[in-house]
């Protein structure tokens, strides 16, 4: 499974690692991401969008402000 996870604060590191102890695909998309995770703006509905192409499943971990946002994507 890919899974995009929307934030990579604690709360979404501790949700990718998760997934990822069960063999998903995770793709951590942060402003400020981690090595290895893809530079995003959640507020940017296309970039989530985009971001999200190929993604079985989009797993929101931002401050509800952001996600309301990041929805509609």
């Amino acid at each position: 499974m890919n899974v995009l996870v929307l934030g990579a604060g604690i709360q979404g590191r501790v949700v990718a690692r998760a997934l990822e102890r069960r063999n998903a695909t995770v793709r951590l998309a942060d402003l400020a991401p981690p090595p290895g995770g893809v530079v995003l703006d959640a507020r940017d509905a296309a970039a989530v969008e985009a971001a999200a192409r190929g993604c079985d499943v989009t797993v929101t971990s931002l401050p509800a402000a952001i996600g309301t946002i990041a929805l509609p994507a």
